[in-house]
């Protein structure tokens, strides 16, 4: 009858508490499982966290959002054992340490955005073993330890819009699921591969917006499970397709607003990459002939937004049999091939500056592929706008008048040694083009797609471009090279390496039915300063350096030499370099001391059996005489030597004299007592009783006596004498005692 009573008190007293909580003004309780407050005060934050634990339906609470609050610190926030979403966002806390000494092991969300977050130290996160989603975006973290996150179960981690300005390769070591990373809107200059290489799962990274110069593969473990890629809006001003080829699981690429001039052949080599991004940048100017020939699954390609975008070669999709659609919309192009039309299901072509003259017949042919017809306009040679619908019907007798296109102008300039090419190609296709070199040689080139591609494979046979940024060493292969330096193609005239002899004025003229239009290029070549210095300077050895080094992609025709020669002597001794040495410096040993040396930096183009020196820096440096044993020495060695030599002198005298005055003392000492002794003994006859000897030692010389005994004992190794000894009569006389 008790127990029945205690069990239906507890009852009562458990629906009284549950009829009495009430869910306080500033939250809001759905269905006892989710709480969501905001806007409360520092003292109501506070009487709301002791509150919790009195919450009669507390282990059913799965959600609890505590916004725009006046939370500083959580170090009173109580424990709720089967809460799965925690939204902490947009607050004032300043770290999140105070909670370690909780657990919250159901825990699969945690949102901390929108606060004042500036450091996350280590273990940060212990109190969340289980969490799947850590959202961090929006506050001021500028630095990870790299401990951070051992989120073992981690599948989504936002970093986006904080004030990072690098990424330890160890942040990610102990989230080995982690499949999707954030770190938009922050300060990073550079992107290593090996930043997540730990994440073996990561299939999605974003690293938009930030100030990305390159992105490096520089690890061992290749990103194949990588699937997207978004690296818009940042400084890359060339697509780093070396590091890229590593990336072959890759899907989508955004690289959209970086500051790229031109899609060369051979950038883009992902086998199964199918959206492809470089929208919304005023520098895209050129997407060369093959450009995409190494993306077979490529579907959709958006160009769009490009200001500048004027020439897209009808070869730039080579062996893409799967695209869907192409968006080259708001861009300068003022035709669009017809074999790019013939590609694509979809072409968006709407803002474009087209010529109805040149795409009348492409039009009628495939106009089921323009998306927007009705929004897209081209001009007639009297300067009216046409929209693409209406071109169907109409009739135009004008014919498309040829003109060359320069997509970067009249006037275009770069550096010595480097791989460059002047652009120009005619709005109709089988225009032949005609190349004027400021000497006054020519040549007439009409290219076919197959000639384009056996000019492409002749490319290909020359090195990858090893980017500043590479450890390559490659040295010159020994057969001869047999591709021409400049190759001229109906789009381009290339330049494997341009040399001083190179600049001057190009004239481009195109012909087609009977019709002739020229355009003048000016090329202008700088020469980049390159400072050798010595860094030290020995007897026999010389350090140098130097700030920079010439861009050199054509690493097959060019060789970088340091040459040593004695001042004026003809003899010289060659080392070769790496032309992508990273350090920009070099030790030169087995050199003559006191002698005038001569160190040019030399790089040397190789063309058949013949070599020119195209750029040389010289520094003069006279080696150290050669030293002599003393002049070797310094002030500081002599000065040291001195003080040992003297404290080792004044050891070895303090030793000598610490000696000879103990022997001295101790012959002085046994002397004396001695003497006394030979006084007692006269005055003691020869006594035969047994305290002969106890009457011929005094008061004052007992202590002198027994240390003379004891000596005399360790010395002869005779027993002491005993008073039993002394008894049957054997004595030790004074005589045994001198002894």
């Amino acid at each position: 009858m008790s127990s029945s009573f205690g069990l239906i008190l507890f009852f009562a007293t458990v629906l009284l508490a549950s009829a009495h909580w009430t869910c306080p003004k500033q939250c809001q309780c759905h269905a006892r499982k989710e709480i969501a407050c905001s806007q409360m005060t520092a003292s109501q934050t506070e009487e709301f966290f002791a509150a919790v634990p009195t919450i009669p339906w507390l282990s059913a609470i799965q959600r609890l959002s505590f916004n725009d609050c006046e939370l500083l610190d959580m170090s009173s926030f109580p424990v709720i054992p089967n809460l799965a979403y925690l939204d902490l966002s947009r607050n004032r806390l300043e770290h999140v340490e105070s909670l370690r000494h909780l657990s919250f092991p159901s825990v699969i969300s945690v949102n901390l955005s929108y606060n004042h977050l500036t450091l996350l130290g280590r273990d940060s996160f212990l109190m969340f073993p289980n969490v799947e989603d850590l959202y961090l975006d929006y506050n001021l973290i500028g630095l990870i330890d790299w401990e951070a996150f051992r989120l073992f179960k981690l599948r989504r981690l936002y970093l986006n819009n904080n004030v990072l300005s690098s990424i330890s390769e160890h942040m990610l070591r102990f989230t080995p699921n982690l499949e999707f990373i954030s770190l938009a809107h922050n300060h990073l200059i550079a992107v290593q591969s090996s930043n997540f290489f730990a994440a073996q799962r990561l299939r999605r990274i974003d690293v938009s917006y930030n100030y990305i110069q390159r992105f490096d593969y520089d690890s061992f473990s290749p990103l194949y499970q990588l699937e997207i890629l978004d690296l818009s809006f940042n400084n890359l001003t060339t697509i780093p397709g070396s590091d890229f080829k590593q990336l072959v699981g890759l899907r989508v690429l955004n690289i959209s607003g970086n500051p790229i001039t031109k899609i060369s052949s051979g950038d883009l080599s992902q086998p199964v990459l199918q959206v492809f991004d470089l929208s919304y940048t005023d520098t895209l100017r050129v997407v060369e002939a093959r450009a995409f020939s190494r993306t077979p699954s490529l579907q959709i390609v958006n160009l769009s937004n490009n200001r500048r975008f004027s020439f897209l070669s009808p070869h730039a999709f080579v062996n893409t049999t799967l695209l869907y659609e192409i968006n080259v919309s708001n861009t300068s192009l003022e035709i669009l091939p017809e074999e790019i039309l013939s590609k694509a299901s979809k072409v968006e072509l709407s803002g474009c500056p087209l010529q109805c003259s040149c795409l009348q017949k492409s039009i009628q042919t495939y106009y089921t592929t323009i998306v927007n017809p009705e929004t897209a306009n081209c001009s007639t040679s009297s300067g009216h706008f046409v929209k693409l619908k209406d071109l169907l019907a109409m009739n135009l007798v004008e014919s498309c008048r040829i003109k060359p296109i320069l997509p970067f102008g009249d006037r275009t300039g770069s550096s010595v040694g480097e791989y460059f090419s002047l652009f120009c190609s005619a709005n109709i296709n089988d225009a032949i083009i005609m190349w004027t070199f400021p000497n006054g040689s020519q040549i007439v080139v009409n290219n076919t797609s197959e000639q384009l591609a056996a000019a492409y494979r002749m490319e290909n046979r020359a090195s990858t471009a090893i980017g500043m940024h590479s450890s390559g060493y490659e040295f010159l292969p020994t057969r001869s090279i047999d591709r021409p330096r400049i190759l001229a193609t109906s789009e381009q005239l290339r330049f494997d390496v341009l040399l001083s002899s190179d600049s001057g004025e190009y004239r481009c003229t195109v012909t087609s039915g009977g019709y002739t239009s020229q355009r003048t290029i000016r090329l202008d070549i700088d020469h980049p300063f390159i400072n050798i210095y010595p860094l030290e300077v020995g007897s026999h050895y010389v350090s140098l350096a130097w700030n920079n080094s010439l861009r050199i992609r054509a690493n097959d025709r060019v060789r970088l030499f340091l040459n040593v020669s004695e001042t004026g002597k003809t003899s010289a001794r060659a080392i070769q370099l790496s032309l992508q040495n990273p350090w920009f410096s070099y030790n030169v040993m087995r050199l003559k001391s006191n002698q005038n040396y001569t160190f040019c930096l030399a790089y040397v183009l190789f063309e058949g059996s013949q070599s020119n020196t195209f750029h040389l820096s010289c520094v003069d440096v006279q080696t150290q005489p050669n030293l002599s044993f003393w002049g070797s020495l310094s002030w500081s060695t002599v000065v040291t030597s001195f003080l040992i030599l003297t404290s080792l002198c004044v050891l070895v005298c303090f030793r000598t004299f610490y000696v000879r005055f103990h022997i001295w003392q101790q012959a002085k000492y046994r002397s004396r007592m001695n003497q006394s002794l030979s006084g007692q003994s006269f005055l003691s006859n020869s006594s035969r009783n047994g305290n002969a000897l106890s009457h011929s030692i005094t008061f004052e010389n007992r202590s002198q006596t027994s240390e003379l005994l004891a000596q005399s004992h360790s010395l002869t190794g005779f027993p002491s004498t005993s008073n039993h000894d002394t008894s049957n009569g054997h004595l030790l006389t004074v005589e045994d005692i001198a002894v």
